[in-house]
Order: structure tokens, then sequence, then C-alpha cells
């Protein structure tokens, strides 16, 4: 399990719930659920060519236009409180709700729904957008002072408020051989090692209700030939001819 900053983790569990008297958590999940269960269905890599980015390209546009959509009722903000602002700068969803920023972004490609792996999360790589919000919450708060992780922790004050921070991410989850999603929101800050400050879980839709951990012998490759992505083989019944007899 991963150790999460306690005050962050603090601060963290008073946004969601924040989020969830918006309405804004409860809008996302049913708009993820219902994208991804539509896009599964249709995937087909053998027959017309898809991949996990066409996939995933394909999902994070309907669930942008969606959300735009819902925040941009002409019969007011749907289901969303009245304080939410659905907006999509450079592309990239942004749900603002009560001060707290919130981006949109899927978890790298599974075959099966599994929790991601969060320190391989590398904000340099990631778009600008998503770079600003991490570095937001450095600039607010850093408990990975000079010395975190050596015989020196505790000798350096942290520094900032984690009150402060107000930058989250909603990173949902997954597999191409299923409709199941899952949603967490986290604190994404700028660290060499520690990409995140704190992450909490918001929905998992997998039939056993547990949050599975990734399995590392796992193959991650959704166009992998494996025997639960081909069809299912099709009987073939022939009935026996009825043998002639001397009057025929």
């Amino acid at each position: 399990m991963d150790q999460w900053d306690e005050a962050a983790s603090e601060r963290l569990r008073d946004i969601v719930e924040q989020l969830r008297t918006a309405h804004v958590i409860d809008v996302l999940e049913k708009t993820v659920s219902r994208v991804w269960r539509a896009n599964t269905a249709r995937y087909e890599p053998s027959d017309l060519g898809d991949t996990a980015r066409s996939l995933g390209v394909t999902a994070a546009e309907n669930i942008r236009e969606l959300a735009l959509r819902e925040g941009w009722s002409p019969t007011g903000k749907g289901d969303l409180g009245q304080d939410v602002h659905v907006t999509a700068p450079n592309d990239s969803l942004l749900v603002e709700s009560g001060g707290v920023s919130l981006r949109v972004m899927k978890a790298s490609p599974m075959v099966t729904l599994s929790e991601p792996s969060w320190e391989d999360f590398v904000w340099a790589n990631e778009s600008d957008v998503r770079k600003a919000a991490a570095r937001n919450n450095r600039a607010r708060y850093n408990p990975f002072h000079v010395g975190s992780g050596t015989l020196f922790d505790g000798v350096f004050p942290v520094k900032g408020d984690p009150r402060a921070l107000c930058d989250v991410a909603l990173v949902w989850a997954g597999g191409s051989s299923s409709p199941d999603t899952g949603g967490w929101v986290g604190l994404p800050t700028l660290s060499a090692d520690k990409p995140w400050l704190a992450v909490q879980r918001v929905w998992w839709h997998q039939a056993d209700g547990h949050g599975a951990q990734r399995d590392r012998h796992q193959p991650t490759d959704p166009d992998l030939d494996t025997f639960e992505r081909r069809p299912l083989p099709q009987p073939e019944i022939r009935l026996k001819p009825k043998p002639k007899t001397a009057e025929q």
C-alpha cells in the first residue's frame, strides 16, 4: 500500500467530500462508465485495427464533450451544483468548484481493470496543464524536503500549508476486455520519486468490489492475442441423413 502524506491526505478527504456535495464525482463516474461501456463494446483490434491509443483517445473525447454538455445544460447545470464550472482549455477537461480545480485523465492502458501504479506517473511527460497543477501544489505545500527518506528526516521543516492545496486530478482506469472502471482523486506534485501527495479511490465497478493491485506479471498490451479476447467457437451441427428404404 502506498504511504501518502498524512496532512495532504486529510486535505484530500475534505476536497473529495466537497466535490461529492457538488455532485462532481457522481456525474464524472456516470459519464466515464457510460463512455467506457460503449467504447469497449465496439473495440475491434482484429477487424477494424483499433489500438489502445485509439480506444483511450476516443474515450477522452467522449468524456470531455459529455461533461461540457452537462455543465452547459440549457436547463441549468443538470445534476451539477450551481457553483460548478466545466470548461476545456487547450482541449483538457477542467472542472472547478469551490476553489478546487480538477483535471480528468485516463490511466495507462490495461487489459483488465487494476489500480494504477502511482509511482509511474511522470509529470514532465504530461501536458502543460497537468504539469502546472503539480507545480502549483508543490509551491503551496512540499513535505518532501531535503533529507526526506534519509537519516535527516524531521530535521528540516515542511514547507507550506496543506490547506492551500486546490489542484487535483481524477484518474480513471478501465481494461479493454470489459466495461469495468475505477476512479481515484489525487493531489499531484513535482517530486523526483513521489508524483502524488495523496490519492483516494472514489469508485470501483469491478464485480468483486475490491481494488485489485496491479499484477506485475500480467500482460498490459490490450491488442495481445489471448483466449479471453478470442470469439467463442460456434459448434457445427449436422443431421445424419435418414437411410433409404426399399420402397424409396
